[in-house]
């Protein structure tokens, strides 16, 4: 769980708790159902607007580049049987720093189990769906506006923080007033 000033601080905190920080720079590969692809655009323009080198498959990036993100296209899934996918191969050299599936239907899982290892061995966070991506972009952002890096906060310290002196405050075995 994370807490923060805002939504986006929440999920980096929460990212960070769970040993998967955001990153805040480096190359973001996506791959989404074809359904997806418009949704993906605004979190995509955001991370690219922070410098993000942003890799997909050649549909995804013509349509983020038919919408003004700049984006290189990789062959995800490019590689015979005895050779892995290309993405797997940049993961596994350190190259890709966050990656965003939505998969759609069940045709494309068995690849998606050998990016999910690879990103795993590399402690690179996979984040499966666009509001996960929304929401990292939004982590993203607020890690990159901060002054300084947010530091781990217990539930107890956030409480006595937010709340003022003697409100909230109760004594066991009286009634809250």
């Amino acid at each position: 769980m994370g807490v923060g000033a805002g939504f986006g601080a929440a999920f980096a905190g929460s990212q960070a708790a769970a040993r998967l920080p955001l990153p805040t720079k480096g190359r973001v590969f996506l791959s989404v159902a074809d359904g997806d692809r418009r949704q993906m655009i605004l979190p995509a323009r955001l991370l690219a607007g922070y410098g993000f080198e942003l890799l997909a498959a050649p549909a995804l990036t013509a349509s983020l580049r038919r919408n003004g993100v700049e984006a290189a296209t990789v062959d995800a899934w490019a590689g015979g049987p005895s050779e892995p996918h290309q993405i797997v191969r940049l993961l596994r050299d350190g190259r890709v720093d966050l990656v965003v599936l939505s998969p759609g239907g069940g045709a494309d899982v068995p690849h998606l189990r050998g990016i999910r290892r690879a990103a795993a061995e590399r402690s690179v966070p996979v984040l499966t769906g666009l509001r996960a991506f929304a929401a990292a972009a939004l982590g993203v952002d607020a890690l990159r506006s901060a002054a300084s890096p947010p530091e781990p906060v217990s539930l107890q310290e956030w409480h006595r923080a937010s709340v003022p002196p003697n409100e909230g405050a109760h004594t066991p075995g009286r009634p809250a007033a």
